[in-house]
């Protein structure tokens, strides 16, 4: 399946973490949301995620491989656009400026923050876009 996929985060307390570039970052306890793309197929950027990447190459491998970060749900989106799906997200929920978003032009964050659990209003978000082939997968 190509498209786009979310990852939902929790992070379980408040935490500097240094990633890559953007420096040291302070992230604050509670739930984080990463928009991305597979265009090569989104099974196996996934897996990449859920094992645990070999190396760090992108932002999102700074949060998956820290002690304080879960990913506790992914929602793949067959034919989903990342671009779209971050325009509609940043219009609810605050990014981390520059995360994730260095080959996007209309958007400055791929990471976005939520205190409480953002499932629910991600699904009918993208449902809202007109998404409907999408899976949803707890970890």
């Amino acid at each position: 399946m190509k498209g786009a996929y979310l990852l939902i985060l929790e992070n379980g307390r408040d935490a500097n973490l240094t990633v890559g570039y953007l420096g040291a970052l302070f992230m604050k306890k509670g739930f984080y949301v990463y928009v991305g793309s597979a265009k090569a197929g989104i099974e196996k950027r996934v897996r990449r995620y859920l094992e645990g990447p070999s190396r760090v190459r992108w932002h999102i491998d700074y949060l998956v491989t820290s002690p304080y970060f879960k990913i506790r749900y992914v929602i793949k989106i067959e034919g989903g656009d990342e671009v779209e799906i971050a325009k509609r997200i940043s219009s609810v929920l605050p990014g981390i400026e520059r995360f994730g978003s260095s080959d996007d032009r209309e958007n400055r964050s791929h990471l976005f923050f939520s205190e409480s659990n953002p499932l629910d209003l991600l699904l009918e978000m993208i449902k809202g876009i007109g998404y409907r082939n999408l899976e949803v997968v707890s970890t």
